[in-house]
């Protein structure tokens, strides 16, 4: 189950209410880090909920890879995470 963060993690679109209601397995950041995103409280949020969390400004492009044999998560700067 994945998530693409509203607006790039900030604390308004993305409250524990609603991560608790869809508890997705993986979370992707979209931000360049600017204004604070994303924030401490969505970061905390996702930590409560064991959310994998993943942001370009850390990884760059974030590509998820799906085939019937296995699953991998490609980036710019990490190559296979999983």
């Amino acid at each position: 189950n994945l998530y693409k963060a509203s607006h790039h993690g900030s604390n308004s679109g993305n409250s524990d209410y609603f991560i608790a209601n869809i508890l997705p397995e993986y979370v992707i950041y979209s931000t360049s880090g600017q204004y604070n995103h994303p924030s401490t409280n969505t970061i905390k949020t996702m930590d409560k909920y064991q959310v994998k969390q993943y942001s370009t400004k850390e990884y760059g492009d974030i590509c998820f890879v799906f085939t019937k044999l296995f699953s991998f998560i490609k980036t710019n700067n990490g190559g296979g995470i999983i």
